[in-house]
């Protein structure tokens, strides 16, 4: 289904960034295969190349070496279809920030043919959105809200593969529970793929079958999790231990 090879990429010293303290960075050695009906989860410090990684995937961003296959075809050639085919949940929001929710809604989901309604009108009741909150503004609602309309959104898009960027950071523990398990299931019925980073460590513990580890842009593990785990290589140790200092 999504298939990496060699994989390189790098930015300009000259541009600045947001997300790191350096104004370069580049992403080396990575490579990978995922069949459907597998979750991936990505570990590495802040700044080692989660979120890079995830545009590249996403076709935002344009490797300077190596290749990106989805479904057989480089990525980039069929990038309108593979968009309709993978969602992803990053930092950049879903909606239309200066626009109600549903009629951000409403004009999205035409864009995605695999969008089912009845799914959204589910989430919504378990992710308990109001009515009040469909109709605010995007730019309005609080970041919990936001995130909240998003994952439900993403869910009933019924995407063949989930590019997941820290998906329930700013989630309290029941809808955090309640996505993950609605996750779980869409891998389980449907036979979706899903790859997903978090600094909640419980999330990759209880679902991930592969773990990557990145750190500083290179690729220092790629192994099914209970192999990481119980080899506890020194670089998952530091992952570990950032994570501990993040939930303090």
């Amino acid at each position: 289904m999504l298939r990496v090879e060699q994989l390189e990429y790098s930015y300009g010293k000259g541009k600045k960034l947001s997300r790191q303290k350096s104004s370069s960075f580049s992403i080396s050695k990575v490579n990978f295969q995922m069949e459907p009906g597998y979750i991936l989860g990505v570990l590495g410090r802040n700044g080692s190349g989660k979120s890079t990684l995830y545009e590249l995937l996403y076709g935002n961003y344009k490797p300077k070496r190596g290749a990106i296959y989805w479904k057989g075809n480089l990525l980039q050639e069929k990038l309108l279809t593979a968009r309709q085919e993978i969602a992803y949940v990053g930092h950049n929001p879903v909606f239309l920030v200066e626009a109600p929710v549903m009629d951000s809604v409403v004009l999205c989901s035409k864009l995605y043919p695999t969008f089912d309604m009845e799914c959204w009108r589910e989430g919504l009741d378990c992710f308990e959105i109001t009515e009040k909150m469909l109709h605010t503004k995007y730019i309005e609602l609080s970041t919990g809200q936001r995130k909240r309309m998003e994952l439900v959104f993403t869910l009933a898009r019924k995407p063949e593969l989930f590019l997941l960027d820290e998906p329930t950071a700013n989630l309290d523990p029941v809808f955090r529970q309640r996505f993950m398990e609605c996750l779980q299931r869409q891998v389980a019925e449907r036979n979706a793929s899903v790859v997903i980073s978090t600094h909640i460590m419980a999330d990759i513990e209880n679902i991930a079958d592969y773990i990557m580890v990145l750190k500083e842009g290179t690729m220092m593990r790629f192994c099914d999790r209970e192999q990481l785990f119980k080899e506890g290589i020194e670089d998952f140790v530091e992952v570990i231990e950032q994570y501990e200092e993040f939930k303090k």
